[in-house]
């Protein structure tokens, strides 16, 4: 995402399903899995429109009446009930977005801890988000996937590097 994301390209208008584990697709939407996961949380999964858009403002009626349904299919796919609906809506600058193309979190807590969203990080760590996704890119580009171990992930990165990521390495 990362190298499509300096390159220009948007990595939510064509998915990478080798790196992304899709649930679900319909006319309008992609459902996926989000990895990492946030702390405490049963699933994260992303609804993304396949039509480039970075703000939900711009939905048209049927893309809200597909949402609807992908989400509910995806519910009764995954078996959950409780969970959290979050949207970042326009400049990703300032609602903690990493991606300029609208994506729809719904989250569903395990019942092991809180559980926060965050909407603004503040341009410090806005930076270090963007750092800690170069990172990740890294990682990928090895072979590593962010849930495997931490031992693996020593191998081809720095210690600066490590270090921003090592709390979300399994």
């Amino acid at each position: 995402m990362v190298e499509n994301a300096l390159a220009g390209k948007c990595p939510f208008c064509q998915i990478d399903q080798e790196h992304n584990q899709v649930i679900l697709e319909t006319q309008f939407w992609t459902a996926v899995h989000c990895n990492p996961p946030e702390d405490h949380t049963r699933f994260h999964v992303l609804f993304i429109p396949k039509r480039h858009i970075t703000n939900s403002e711009a939905l048209n009626e049927d893309e809200w009446i597909e949402l609807r349904s992908i989400r509910e299919q995806v519910r009764q796919r995954l078996d959950y009930q409780s969970r959290g609906l979050f949207i970042r809506d326009g400049d990703a600058r300032r609602s903690a977005g990493t991606i300029a193309h609208l994506h729809i979190h719904e989250i569903v807590p395990d019942g092991t801890g809180r559980v926060e969203l965050t909407l603004y990080k503040g341009d410090e760590d806005e930076i270090r988000g963007l750092q800690r996704a170069i990172v990740y890119e890294k990682l990928r580009q090895a072979g590593i996937r962010p849930d495997e171990s931490s031992v693996l992930a020593r191998n081809v990165l720095s210690p600066e590097e490590h270090e921003l990521v090592a709390d979300r390495l399994g």
